[in-house]
C-alpha cells in the first residue's frame, strides 16, 4: 500500500510540474488491417478494334500536313519534319516500325510493324489500331491508302495463301479483292498488286473482276537474252514495288532475273491502266534499285549510282545526282519544289529544278548533325490533293 501511495504522489507532482510521462503498461495495438491485393492490369492483345492509346501527345502539330516528311529511325519509331522549318516530331509505335505512309488528308498514317503487324495511328493522339486478328500477318510490309479511310494491304495466315484486302477505318471491316501481294492503291482509283507466281501484276477497280496488266509472257520479252532455264520475278522493294504517278495514268515497276550464276538483270517497267504495251528500260548489271517515285512526268529511281531519271520517250535513263555514298531513299515534296535524300550524316535537301545541275550543293534539312540518326527509311511526304497519290 505504502508504495502504491508513493507512486501516486510521483505522479501528481510530475502533473504539476509539466512533465511527460510514459506508461509501460498499454493497452495491445490493434491488429494491422491488410488491404487487398490489386487486382493484376491485363493488357488486351490487339485485334481488329484493339485500341492502345499511348501518353504522349503532339498539342503543337500543325493543322495542316501537307509536304510533311516522314520517315523511320533504326530504333523503330517515326519521325516527322515540317516541310520549311528544322521543326520535326517523333511518334512512338508500340511495335518496332517498318514501313508508314500518310493518308492522303494527312490525318492519320498506316503503319507497318517489324513483326508483320498493321496499324493506323493519328498523329495527335499517337494511338494505334489494329487492322488485323490475332491470327493473321502482313504478306509484305507494303501498305497504301485507297482513300482518306481505306487502307490496302495483303495478308496471311495458316489457312490461306496471300490475300489483298481493303480495309475501312470507318467500321473496321476487311473485304478481299484478290489473292496476291504488295499492293498499291490511286486515292479514288484502282487497286493494282503483285501476283502470287510473281510474274504478273493484277489491277482492280472498285466493281469489275480483277484484270491482269501484266502477263508472263509481257515480261519473258523484256529480257530476251536470258537463259531458258531462269524465271523473270517482279522485285519486291523495300519501300515501294508498284508506284503509281500523281495523275494514275502510269504505274511503274521493277522486274528482275536471273540467270544460272546467280547474276540479277534489273528493269524498269512502266505500263498503263489503258492496257497499252509497257514501257520498260534494262539498267546495267551492276545496277540495284532501292526506291521508285514520280516528279510529274518523269520518273526517279535511285541505285548504287545515285539519284536517276526518265524522261518519256526516253532510250535509257539519265543519272542526275551521283552520290558517293548513294541516296538510297528520297521523296519529292510537290509543295515546296525540292526533293529530300537521306545520307549517312542526315537528311538534305536539293530543289527539283537543279535535278540537271548535279553540281548544286545539297542542303541540310532537319535536326543537327549531333542529334541525327541515320534513317532506314526515307522518305514519305504527304502529296498534294488530287486524283493520284
Amino acid at each position: 500500500m505504502k508504495q502504491w501511495l508513493n507512486g501516486l504522489v510521483a505522479l501528481c507532482v510530475a502533473l504539476l510540474l509539466g512533465g511527460t510521462v510514459l506508461i509501460a503498461a498499454q493497452n495491445p495495438p490493434p491488429p494491422e488491417v491488410r488491404r487487398p491485393d490489386p487486382a493484376p492490369t491485363l493488357t488486351p492483345q490487339p485485334t481488329a478494334t484493339a485500341l492502345r492509346p499511348t501518353p504522349q501527345v503532339i498539342a503543337d502539330f500543325p493543322e495542316s500536313r501537307q509536304g510533311m516528311l516522314m520517315a523511320t529511325q533504326p530504333d523503330g519509331t517515326l519521325r516527322i519534319f515540317a516541310p520549311n522549318s528544322d521543326r520535326s516530331w517523333v511518334l512512338k509505335q508500340p511495335q518496332q516500325v517498318a514501313y508508314a505512309t500518310w493518308a492522303p488528308d494527312g490525318r492519320h498514317i498506316a503503319v507497318a510493324t517489324s513483326d508483320r503487324t498493321a496499324l493506323v495511328t493519328h498523329p495527335e493522339r499517337q494511338d494505334s489500331l489494329a487492322l488485323l486478328t490475332e491470327e493473321r500477318r502482313l504478306a509484305t510490309s507494303t501498305l497504301s491508302w485507297k482513300d482518306p479511310v481505306t487502307i490496302a494491304l495483303a495478308y496471311e495466315d495458316e489457312r490461306a495463301p496471300a490475300t489483298v484486302a481493303l480495309w475501312s477505318y470507318r467500321d473496321g471491316a476487311l473485304r478481299s479483292i484478290g489473292s496476291g501481294r504488295d499492293p498499291a492503291a490511286v486515292y479514288n482509283g484502282p487497286v493494282a498488286w503483285v501476283a502470287l507466281d510473281r510474274r504478273s501484276i493484277v489491277l482492280k477497280y472498285d466493281d469489275t473482276a480483277p484484270e491482269v496488266l501484266i502477263s508472263p509472257q509481257q515480261l519473258d520479252a523484256m529480257f530476251p537474252s536470258r537463259q531458258p532455264d531462269t524465271t523473270v520475278e517482279v522485285a519486291q522493294l523495300m519501300s515501294a514495288p508498284l508506284v503509281w504517278s500523281t495523275n494514275a495514268t502510269q504505274l511503274a515497276f521493277v522486274a528482275v532475273t536471273r540467270n544460272p550464276n546467280t547474276v540479277l538483270s534489273w528493269a524498269i517497267v512502266v505500263v498503263s491502266p489503258d492496257g497499252r504495251l509497257p514501257q520498260h528500260w534494262v539498267l546495267p548489271s551492276d545496277s540495284a534499285v532501292y526506291q521508285l517515285g514520280w516528279y510529274i512526268d518523269r520518273l526517279l529511281f535511285s541505285d548504287d549510282h545515285g539519284i536517276n531519271a526518265i524522261d518519256p520517250g526516253a532510250d535509257a535513263p539519265k543519272l542526275m545526282l551521283p552520290q558517293a555514298p548513294p541516296a538510297r531513299y528520297f521523296a519529292i515534296n510537290p509543295l515546296a519544289n525540292g526533293m529530300f535524300l537521306s545520307l549517312p550524316n542526315g537528311l538534305a535537301r536539293v530543289p527539283t529544278t537543279s535535278l540537271e545541275l548535279p553540281q548544286t550543293p545539297l542542303r541540310s534539312f532537319g535536326p543537327a548533325a549531333q542529334d541525327y540518326q541515320p534513317l532506314e527509311r526515307c522518305c514519305v511526304t504527304l502529296p498534294r490533293s488530287g486524283p493520284g497519290q
